[in-house]
């Protein structure tokens, strides 16, 4: 599996050396392609500080990776009490006497490159378990460029013994948890990975081409038939406080003051609802003017809300409890749904699967999901959708807690531009069931299927299509 680290850690609000990333990395106990713990580490003279270097370029070229420093490996440990640990990697700290320079390991760094790439190194304190100790951790970013050794690291040992762990000119690469000489594969994967860094970097700079592009947002306008909103005042006896009666399936209403308010039109005779409502009270508003009131527009968008939950009931999905946020339960090992893409006729995409996460030492069920609401903005509606992920014990029930969150943020990657808008487009397509518009209220609420966008007159540098996947079902064992 090649995974780059990019894809491990949310982008947006984390840096790479946040506490909560940092802790993330100690939790998981578990050397990966973008993760190294040692012990120590030495840049005086007398130490091979090319072992170090191999690390540093296969990280490079592999996409980033972190190094943990004061953790002891018990597979390599002679100690008992060490070998009585829970963990693979034992917390011991750092020798009193460690100290390290940044700019100092910079330049040793930088003697292998033939353009400099900047490392970040921070020393933290924590208490594991055995008392608060002192860390320390590099972080090296992912290169813009294919990486080739600037010379060799060839060494003698004090047993003067000859080692060389790589040549000039070498590319190397992470492969599992050992720093490698890559293979031409490796090398395609580097190459292609080297694009999307650009990209990612281009949009976070603002670096434009000239070109004109058109960019798409996550807000899907709403019309309203007649611009209207109905109230009505409920007959007594047939549908006040504390009556069994129901409502008729698929109409709906949000109670306002001593009324209830509604899409639905209250004038129509033929309209369910109409001889439930004392005919006198019946009134037509319009949306206009509640979105102009405060407490008005509440009621509004929770109508709507209401009347998408209505909508998402209808069509097999799931509401999480307390939240806005939507997905598909799963009763086998995984899920697909058929949807038409951008850039094909048909697809069939995983939207859930089950997945056993050492994290969390259980099998838990990933599934794709979207916080659905509604908001207004200058007197105009939208429905927002905003793809994100959950966890289910069960295939319906969410599982919640510190370690989900942690391997939800895990998850969570590359949330942006295409690939955003592909996974933005794929619920509009749910909600409107492949229609060109999604409809409420019986029709009376039309919702485009077709987000809010607007052409510019520059682009973003090495923008380009990309696939239509999801990236947390695109590798094995995502998350572990």
């Amino acid at each position: 599996m090649i995974e780059a680290a990019s894809e491990r850690l949310l982008e947006a609000e984390s840096k790479p050396l946040d506490d909560h990333v940092i802790d993330f990395l100690i939790a998981h106990d578990k050397e990966e392609p973008y993760l190294d713990f040692k012990e120590t580490i030495s840049i005086a003279k007398d130490h091979p500080f090319s072992e170090l270097a191999k690390d540093f370029l296969a990280f490079l070229n592999y996409g980033g990776g972190w190094v943990l420093i004061g953790f002891r490996d018990k597979s390599k440990s002679t100690l008992d009490e060490d070998k009585k640990s829970n963990r693979q990697y034992i917390p011991v700290g750092l020798p009193d006497d460690f100290h390290i320079d940044q700019a100092d390991l910079q330049t040793k760094y930088d003697a292998y490159l033939i353009h400099p790439v900047s490392i970040e190194y921070a020393e933290f304190r924590r208490d594991l378990g055995n008392g608060e100790r002192r860390f320390a951790v590099i972080f090296f970013p992912p290169s813009t460029e294919l990486i080739k050794a600037a010379k060799g690291g060839a060494y003698t040992d004090a047993q003067r013994r000859n080692h060389t762990p790589f040549l000039a000119g070498w590319i190397l690469f992470r492969r599992g948890t050992q720093s490698m000489r890559a293979s031409d594969a490796e090398i395609d994967f580097v190459q292609q990975r080297v694009l999307d860094t650009q990209f990612e970097l281009s949009v976070l700079s603002g670096r434009p081409d000239r070109i004109k592009e058109t960019i798409f947002s996550n807000m899907f306008e709403v019309s309203i038939a007649d611009n209207a909103v109905f109230t009505g005042v409920h007959r007594q006896g047939l549908f006040g406080p504390g009556s069994s009666d129901r409502l008729p399936d698929g109409y709906v209403t949000k109670r306002w003051e001593s009324e209830e308010a509604t899409f639905e039109d209250l004038s129509d005779i033929r309209n369910p609802l109409w001889n439930r409502m004392t005919t006198d009270s019946i009134r037509k508003h319009e949306v206009g003017s509640w979105l102009a009131d405060e407490d008005k527009s509440k009621i509004l968008i929770e109508l709507l809300n209401k009347e998408l939950r209505f909508l998402a009931r209808r069509l097999g999905l799931m509401k999480m409890e307390g939240t806005d946020r939507y997905y598909f339960p799963c009763d086998g090992e995984f899920l697909k749904v058929s949807w038409r893409p951008r850039f094909r006729e048909s697809s069939d995409l995983t939207v859930a699967r089950k997945a056993y996460l050492p994290v969390l030492s259980k099998t838990v069920f990933i599934h794709y999901a979207v916080n659905a609401g509604f908001d207004h903005f200058e007197n105009r509606v939208y429905l927002g959708l905003s793809p994100t992920l959950i966890l289910t014990d069960d295939g319906k029930t969410p599982s919640a807690g510190e370690k989900e969150g942690a391997v939800l943020t895990s998850l969570l990657n590359k949330r942006y531009n295409q690939t955003f808008l592909n996974e933005v487009l794929f619920w509009a397509q749910q909600f409107s069931e492949g229609k060109e518009k999604l409809g409420l209220a019986h029709g009376r609420v039309l919702i485009s299927s077709q987000p809010v966008s607007s052409t510019l007159g520059v682009g973003v540098l090495a923008d380009r299509p990309v696939s239509e996947g999801i990236p947390e079902f695109s590798h094995q064992g995502a998350g572990t």
